[in-house]
């Protein structure tokens, strides 16, 4: 069916996966990346609460979630580039922000992933072609 079609894709261009490998890669990937491990699993809501009461703090979510990125991007391949490092830089200037009282309402802190079709400054946007594969915004 389509979704196997669309993963089979998006794993590895070059080799072919049946049905039991696709489904082995989807266990194995999920059981590494989200065994004892709440953030992963947490909605907007759940996160944006534990931000708010200060239980969680954006830096933990960010840096949780890229761990999972890391672990699953060279199988599934969601994301053409990861800005790791502008991403732990705001999760440190948000932090501090709650931390002074300057909580700005329940999306501050919640990391958020674009779509490689919106014009970003100085990352890649390809718009999945090979035609922009060196693109950037200035």
């Amino acid at each position: 069916n389509k979704f196997y079609e669309n993963l089979i894709i998006s794993l590895d261009r070059d080799k072919v996966y049946n049905r039991e490998d696709i489904l082995n890669i989807i266990f194995v990937n999920f059981i590494q990346c989200w065994s004892n491990n709440s953030i992963n699993f947490m909605t907007i809501s759940e996160l944006s609460e534990n931000i708010r009461e200060k239980k969680l703090s954006p830096i933990e979510i960010v840096q949780e979630l890229l761990k999972t990125i890391k672990k699953l991007n060279p199988t599934n391949k969601s994301f053409i580039y990861i800005a790791e490092e502008e991403s732990i830089k705001e999760a440190h200037s948000i932090e501090k922000e709650i931390s002074s009282g300057n909580y700005k309402g329940p999306l501050h802190g919640i990391p958020i992933g674009l779509k490689d079709l919106y014009e970003t400054d100085n990352m890649p946007t390809t718009s999945g072609s090979v035609i922009f594969k060196d693109y950037q915004s200035r």
